[in-house]
């Protein structure tokens, strides 16, 4: 089913060269491998690493993992969607915008690190392990830095590439986390295996592009087009950061309200869940430089794949939701035990937050491509703003399933917002749509 919907994405596209089509099929058979693979391992491991750690600790490492996590869109200072936007549209200064990238993204990793480790030194004075895991993991995260590579393989749609890569990093570390089970060794340990993966596959990023007879000495710094980036740059920054924030505030509240213990059953859900980004998070990938490329010369062509895009979206969350909430419970129980009887509960709700999640990511992108980034701030901004009022008033009142309502609701505000202007009132018209063209083309295909 999967091939034949980018089958009919290919179609849709109008996609001049059997290369081009072929080139798309490649990158999403790619990405789809290595996030399917890392669904099976990161399911496997999550589960036993939860259930070795136990809610709290378990709940020490989420906390860790969550904070670093929220400022990765200030470790790239937003710029990925940006990066792979100019090298789409100028391959022939790859170079320079390669190298001005990587500047913008280094700042980010510096300003990242500040602020971090000045929050956990505010927030947990009396955790000095804590806030050493926190010191650790958000240095390793500046390496997220070359992954300016991995933009300039986006952009020729060959991110396959760099899948194999991150498949390379992913084995070693799997092995070393069950060996660290096996030998009971305490959350810590597992902060610094995260810390390997990250920086390993920026290291690893480079030794492909030397491999390939490209050198990162080749690439220059310059200051009108790093002028030119942040520009583009900043507005989508703020934009992943309060997307980010949306996503992640939730549990950095839950830990500080309802304590570690919690907070590790409420990341266990959290965790499965996220598990199964890799199937919106490759759609947008492999499709985005077509989208790009068919903005704004062919309108008509960008708004069926637009809309097939939100309507391959929508479906696969539906059907993930429901059959959450008739098998997540009883997969809990199984699979974490009598520690996590909280987790079955909030799994079923967390799961419908996917229909109007995905939404709003796919949202962000296409307002990058149509320019519109005033408006995409204003929008998640008034979601996060809802979010976080929301939070502070159903955490204390119902617990953590409090926090999974207060973001459903603030998410459908964010998307019911969409009716004020004709512009947005067309991107929900698209949607709405989407929902029933895309299962007619699949049945159309099938047959």
């Amino acid at each position: 089913m999967i091939q034949h919907f980018i089958e009919v994405i290919s179609a849709t596209l109008l996609v001049n060269t059997l290369l081009e089509i072929n080139k798309i099929k490649t990158n999403f058979s790619y990405l789809f491998s290595e996030n399917l693979l890392r669904l099976f391992i990161g399911f496997f491991l999550s589960v036993w690493m939860a259930r070795y750690l136990g809610p709290e600790s378990y709940g020490k490492f989420s906390y860790v993992i969550t904070l670093v996590g929220l400022f990765l869109p200030l470790y790239i200072l937003g710029s990925d969607e940006v990066i792979t936007k100019f090298l789409v549209k100028k391959e022939e200064e790859a170079n320079e915008i390669m190298g001005t990238g990587l500047a913008i993204k280094l700042l980010g990793s510096f300003l990242s690190m500040l602020i971090i480790n000045t929050l956990a030194y505010a927030l947990r004075q009396d955790e000095p392990y804590l806030r050493l895991g926190i010191v650790v993991y958000s240095l390793a995260m500046s390496f997220q830095a070359f992954g300016v590579i991995n933009n300039y393989y986006q952009s020729r749609v060959e991110e396959s590439k760099t899948s194999l890569i991150r498949n390379l990093v992913l084995f070693p570390v799997s092995v070393l986390k069950v060996v660290f089970i096996i030998t009971q060794q305490s959350w810590e340990y597992f902060v610094w295996l995260s810390c390997l993966e990250v920086s390993a596959a920026g290291l690893l990023y480079v030794w492909l592009f030397t491999k390939e007879n490209y050198s990162i000495f080749r690439w220059k710094f310059s200051v009108n087009l790093w002028k030119k980036l942040l520009s583009f740059c900043i507005p989508f920054f703020v934009v992943l950061f309060l997307e980010q924030a949306l996503f992640k505030v939730d549990q950095l509240m839950i830990g500080e309200i309802l304590g570690d213990k919690v907070l590790g059953e409420y990341g266990a859900a959290n965790k499965l869940i996220n598990l199964w980004n890799f199937v919106p998070i490759a759609f947008l990938t492999s499709l985005y430089p077509s989208l790009v490329s068919s903005f704004p010369d062919s309108k008509r062509k960008y708004r069926k794949t637009r809309r097939l895009l939100l309507g391959g979206l929508f479906w696969f969350s539906l059907i993930f939701a429901a059959s959450v909430t008739f098998l997540g419970e009883y997969i809990v129980n199984f699979l974490y035990g009598e520690d996590y009887r909280l987790t079955g509960e909030l799994l079923r709700i967390y799961s419908w937050v996917t229909l109007l999640s995905y939404f709003t990511i796919a949202r962000g992108k296409l307002f990058l491509i149509e320019g519109r980034r005033l408006k995409n701030i204003f929008l998640m901004a008034f979601t996060f703003v809802a979010n976080f009022i929301l939070n502070l008033s159903m955490i204390p009142k119902f617990g953590a399933t409090g926090a999974i309502y207060a973001t459903l609701i603030s998410l459908f505000l964010g998307v019911a917002l969409l009716i004020v202007t004709k512009s947005d009132r067309e991107l929900l018209g698209d949607f709405l749509l989407s929902i029933i063209e895309t299962p007619k083309l699949l049945i159309d295909k099938l047959r």
